[in-house]
């Protein structure tokens, strides 16, 4: 007795690779978010780690050692506040277009026609 062969339809043959294509682009957005992300706490905390020498070479400029200072917390305390400031105003933006498209500015990246 002969056993007929399985009939797959292009549809079901087309969904192993869309299922990999998806996989794939999953996995590039979370190393995307995972590297932005630590980026942004290594400049973080680079600017803590570089503040001494900051103020010694803006002290070879002229600027005196507490106005250096001043200046530097300055730019920490600035980026604290615009780092709210966003949590607060464009955390809602990022729910309604989604992290990829609010982290990554994918906005040239193809998007499905469906």
């Amino acid at each position: 007795m002969a056993i007929a062969p399985e009939l797959v339809s292009p549809d079901a043959a087309n969904g192993g690779a869309q299922s990999r294509s998806l996989r794939l682009r999953q996995t590039a957005t979370v190393l995307l978010l995972f590297g932005g992300y630590g980026a942004l706490y290594f400049c973080r905390a680079d600017l803590s780690v570089a503040t001494p020498l900051l103020v010694d070479e803006l002290g070879k400029h002229g600027v005196s050692h507490g106005d250096a200072i001043i200046r530097i917390g300055s730019i920490a305390s600035f980026g604290v506040f615009a780092y709210a400031l966003g949590k607060l105003f464009l955390g809602g933006l990022g729910d309604f277009w989604g992290g990829r498209v609010s982290f990554s500015s994918a906005w040239s990246a193809p998007r499905d026609s469906r």
